[in-house]
């Protein structure tokens, strides 16, 4: 248990078993509620789609009392949803759950609520109001200590810590957990890599009383942390923070309707891979190199090829290891070195992409036993508040590899999308107020082609252009000329010549990075309220990622407000995913041109002055764009 020198006061808290009757103890509960009613739900760790999934126990609670009721009894059912719609009406509660989105699906799948629409008419998300106050730093590769931050149990020891007791909670059960060699707690948890038996959340009996206390204290804390946190935002940002509630019903409506996935393509695409990888594998054996996920490094060294080496390590038994560098464009330079090494090469790229296609892609889709997946999408998870999706990583599915067509649109219906044009750069020249480039953008032409004719002539290629584009926004967002070689796999003299040929076109964007760093910093930690009022702030040690920070900050609130213009055109209920600057829905398939155009004008918008349009795809029955 964590160590505490406050004595906390001792909450009410009523365990009701199945089949007993549960006015008494929600009668009991109602004095004791101020403004907040929490709301959270204890299910079996499964996805929603699965088959097997069940939601175990609801809980209620005010900040001094919890009430358990079990979720396979009707009546408790009943009960549970007197008291969040009938009561919290009649009274004025509001509800708060902290990632609302999850119980509130759970909630509206076993019937308390009708559906999403009602489950959120009345909720205050504390992790948006948790969010809103004090935004990541980090993004989604934080380590799990730094993503932890922004659940329940930290920021209720954070801002209550008088009263919290949910850390504790949790210690107790992970030593349950640890004592019956059940899984569940741990960060790496993967829930369809667990047997059912080594689930602690399926197994794990809902009358045990160190469940009880975990489940109790909860909402306990939920409905403190609801209390101190609500007036801080809604005070200071009242429409933000309506926004922000708004885009996470609408995200969890997309979540709970879920994506229709081709499960006989998927694993005929995940066969056909694993073929490849093998078939890859067994050609670098006959070259000698019989382990490419380790020997890779010591199979080169042994070719007598001149390696580049990372940091050392020491063994426990004080061997000193150097790991060979193999990424970006170092393979292609051992490839000049040694015949076997330049053979090598294609068949080690053909097997770690085959690898990657099968375990991060169709194996991951086809591991839940259902039809339609169901991703959490987290609307300001990353550093920069950009909405990202995972279980599975959908918004990194990429577009090659057939991976993206393993979903397909509803019978009846047609995928349509609309993203930005150019959204980040025109954030940016927005922000600059570079007038070269918005005379670019306000001809019509690109600002990356006009770079790559430049440096190319009139026959630039696209791939051309793409790579100008790629070192223009890495330089923007603050990547050295070294490091942009090294992501792009081209010369440092070619990243060096693009960066001179924009900074040349377009001064005022060249100068942005240190104007904003000069301001930002001027007055200590670095945060501020961007132009469509969500507060942003960057870690001091990493001010060159400033205009990233601001660019894709504000690119991700435009898309946010085109959600909302969506919903107010009556395509709420049409919305299949936000990806990146891109919103796509499911049509109905006679009507797919109406929908298109009617999204690229409901997206299109301005930005401090600047247009800012959208263009609109037909994408058809599969997640298919070229």
């Amino acid at each position: 248990m964590t160590e505490t020198l406050i004595d906390k006061p001792t909450p009410t808290i009523t365990f009701v078993p199945v089949g007993d009757d549960p006015t008494p103890a929600l009668d009991a509960l109602v004095p004791t509620v101020r403004r907040f009613l929490a709301v959270d739900v204890e299910t079996n760790a499964l996805r929603l789609s699965d088959p097997r999934y069940a939601v175990k126990t609801v809980q209620l609670g005010s900040p001094s009392a919890a009430v358990i009721l079990s979720a396979d009894d009707a009546v408790h059912r009943a009960a549970a949803r007197r008291m969040m719609v009938e009561e919290a009406g009649t009274r004025g509660w509001f509800l708060t759950a902290h990632n609302a989105s999850f119980d509130t699906q759970a909630l509206v799948k076993i019937g308390v609520f009708s559906d999403l629409d009602e489950a959120w008419s009345r909720m205050v998300d504390t992790l948006v109001l948790a969010s809103m106050i004090e935004p990541p730093m980090l993004g989604n590769d934080a380590p799990p200590s730094a993503r932890a931050y922004r659940g329940l149990k930290h920021q209720a020891a954070t801002w209550c810590p008088s009263t919290a007791r949910s850390e504790d909670a949790k210690s107790a059960l992970k030593k349950l957990f640890t004592s019956k060699k059940w899984k569940g707690l741990a960060t790496t948890f993967d829930v369809y890599k667990t047997p059912i038996e080594q689930n602690g959340w399926a197994q794990v009996d809902p009358a045990d009383a160190t469940m009880i206390e975990y489940a109790a204290d909860d909402v306990i804390d939920g409905a403190q942390l609801a209390e101190t946190l609500y007036p801080i935002v809604f005070s200071a940002q009242p429409s933000t923070a309506q926004r922000e509630h708004r885009i996470a019903r609408l995200c969890a409506g997309m979540e709970m309707r879920g994506m229709r996935l081709d499960r006989e393509y998927t694993q005929q695409r995940l066969d056909e891979v694993t073929e490849e990888s093998r078939t890859a594998e067994e050609k670098l054996a006959e070259l000698g190199l019989v382990n490419p996920s380790r020997g890779l490094g010591e199979w080169l060294v042994s070719k007598g090829v001149q390696v580049q080496y990372g940091k050392s390590r020491t063994l426990k038994n004080g061997t000193v290891k150097r790991t060979v560098l193999t990424e970006g464009t170092l393979l292609a330079q051992y490839a000049q070195q040694d015949a076997d090494v330049a053979a090598a090469v294609p068949l080690l790229e053909q097997w770690r992409l085959a690898g990657k296609l099968a375990s991060t892609y169709f194996g991951r889709y086809l591991a839940q036993p259902a039809d339609r997946l169901h991703p959490d999408i987290k609307t300001a998870e990353a550093a920069t508040g950009r909405m990202s999706i995972a279980n599975p990583s959908i918004q990194n599915a990429p577009r090659k590899g057939g991976v993206r067509e393993c979903f397909i649109a509803d019978e009846g219906k047609v995928l349509v999308t609309a993203d930005f044009s150019s959204v980040e750069m025109r954030v940016a020249g927005a922000l600059a107020q570079d007038r070269a480039l918005y005379d670019v953008f306000a001809s019509g032409d690109d600002p990356y082609w006009v770079v790559a004719r430049q440096l190319h002539g009139s026959g630039a290629s696209k791939d051309q252009r793409d790579s100008c584009k790629a070192v223009a926004l890495g330089r923007l967002y603050g990547q050295g000329i070294a490091g942009l070689s090294r992501t792009h796999g081209i010369p440092e003299d070619t990243a060096r010549t693009i960066t001179e040929a924009f900074d040349n076109a377009y001064p005022d964007l060249g100068k942005l990075r240190y104007r904003i760093e000069d301001k930002l910093l001027a007055h200590g930690v670095p945060c501020w309220t961007n132009a469509l009022g969500r507060h942003q702030r960057l870690d001091p040690t990493m001010k060159y990622k400033a205009v990233n920070y601001l660019a894709q900050g504000l690119s991700r609130d435009v898309l946010a407000e085109a959600m909302c213009r969506a919903e107010d055109a009556g395509l709420g209920h049409l919305l299949w995913v936000p990806i990146h600057d891109e919103i796509v829905v499911q049509a109905p398939e006679d009507q797919s041109e109406e929908y298109k155009n009617k999204l690229v004008e409901i997206m299109s918008t301005t930005l401090l002055g600047w247009t800012i349009p959208a263009e609109g795809i037909v994408l058809g029955k599969r997640w298919r764009k070229a």
